[in-house]
């Protein structure tokens, strides 16, 4: 009887430590993996517009909403995703450069307004 309550135990703390090790995994986002896989997605034309590269730029999680910028799909508007904002190469005036993409992905969804 004490076997089969051993391996109870065993089997359900094994179950356990498994789930949170999933889960701990998928939260991990490492911001400098985003800034760069935007980086590399960008055209030449606006990487002209920052000063530095992807090391540079700063990454956090916004919600979208239509005042913070230009998106191709707008099913994005109202849900989470990476803002991340290279510093300008150009005018003060005009404002860092801002690109949003998408957390699951780190596909490049839209750019911030620049004034």
């Amino acid at each position: 009887m004490k076997h089969f309550m051993m391996i109870g135990l065993l089997f359900v703390l094994l179950v356990n430590m498994t789930g949170c090790q999933q889960s701990s995994l998928t939260n991990k986002v490492h911001p400098a993996d985003v800034r760069e896989a935007v980086w590399d997605q960008l055209t030449d034309e606006k990487r002209h517009h920052i000063k530095g590269t992807w090391r540079d730029a700063s990454v956090k999680k916004v919600v979208f909403q239509k005042s913070m910028g230009s998106i191709t799909d707008k099913s994005f508007i109202g849900k989470e995703v990476y803002m991340i904002d290279y510093p300008a190469n150009d005018s003060l005036l005009l404002g860092d450069v801002g690109v949003f993409a998408d957390v699951k992905s780190f596909k490049i969804i839209g750019y911030g307004y620049r004034d």
